[in-house]
């Protein structure tokens, strides 16, 4: 026989409450019924009472790696908003469920990177906004879709093998919506246990790229400078010594031209004499 509820019985739960608001994705149809508990005591009733109704129950935390119907979900929704590390009386440690998953959505939303969690088809289970916007796409537009279509034709093939061998890592263009192509560095891990669902870190390439292609540009001015100065350095000294060798030259001449006057003086005037 199920054991009866603790008391107090189950707080009151909300009609047709949105489940968007209160998932990482942002999507979701309305809950049945929603309700909240603070400790155990009050999920516990909340669990007893659905069981009781005979309708389906979801025990929602921070709301990521979940996805929500747009019809939402026909049944209780409980949403636990205890947090932080609590003692029982035998000693155990109970680590509550926002606790560890808060912090984390925030620290998922805000970082530089791209993060992105995918099921074992490439469906898109998630993304946070700056994978959206190395897309120039909203979120609405990147979830639900196949990374797939996200990547440009010459990558597809070698991001499977990762995604395929459960871990790796590697370099691969994604796709704008303006049709360019982003250069971007994917890390994939495999969720444990959750069955071919990837868990991606993705980094934009675009700046580090830049610079490395402006280092090497200067690299090379580098190179070819001091070549053109070496080029000039051996040009100043080759007409240095062709200016050298001209002198010597010009000296020659003037005195081989010195030697051969001298001889040739008489006939070169020959004297003349007159007869009576």
């Amino acid at each position: 026989m199920a054991q009866q509820p603790p008391d107090p019985g189950p707080a009151p739960s909300v009609a047709q409450v949105p489940l968007a608001g209160y998932t990482t994705l942002r999507l979701g149809g309305p809950a049945r019924r929603f309700a909240e508990a603070g400790d155990d005591v009050e999920l516990v009733a909340q669990v007893w009472a659905a069981d009781e109704r005979g309708e389906p129950l979801l025990v929602l935390g921070g709301g990521s790696n979940l996805v929500v119907a747009d019809e939402g979900f026909p049944g209780t929704v409980v949403r636990v908003t205890t947090h932080g590390i609590s003692h029982v009386p035998d000693g155990d440690r109970v680590l509550r469920l926002e606790s560890a998953d808060a912090p984390y959505r925030i620290l998922v939303e805000k970082m530089q990177q791209g993060a992105v969690a995918t099921g074992a088809d490439g469906t898109i289970l998630y993304c946070n906004r700056r994978f959206a916007e190395m897309l120039q796409r909203p979120v609405d537009e990147v979830v639900r879709k196949s990374v797939y279509g996200f990547l440009a034709a010459p990558f597809q093939t070698a991001y499977a093998e990762v995604v395929d061998s459960g871990s790796g890592q590697g370099e691969f263009g994604l796709l704008r919506a303006d049709g360019a192509v982003v250069p971007i560095h994917v890390t994939v891990n495999a969720v444990e246990g959750m069955e071919g669902v990837s868990y991606l870190i993705v980094t934009d390439l675009t700046d580090q790229i830049a610079r490395r292609r402006a280092e090497q540009l200067a690299e090379r001015l580098e190179r070819e400078l001091e070549e053109r100065k070496r080029m000039e350095d051996a040009l100043r000294l080759s007409e240095a010594r062709l200016a050298d060798q001209s002198r010597r030259k010009d000296q020659f001449l003037a005195v081989l031209s010195h030697e051969i006057r001298g001889p040739l003086a008489p006939i070169q005037r020959p004297q003349v004499h007159v007869g009576n």
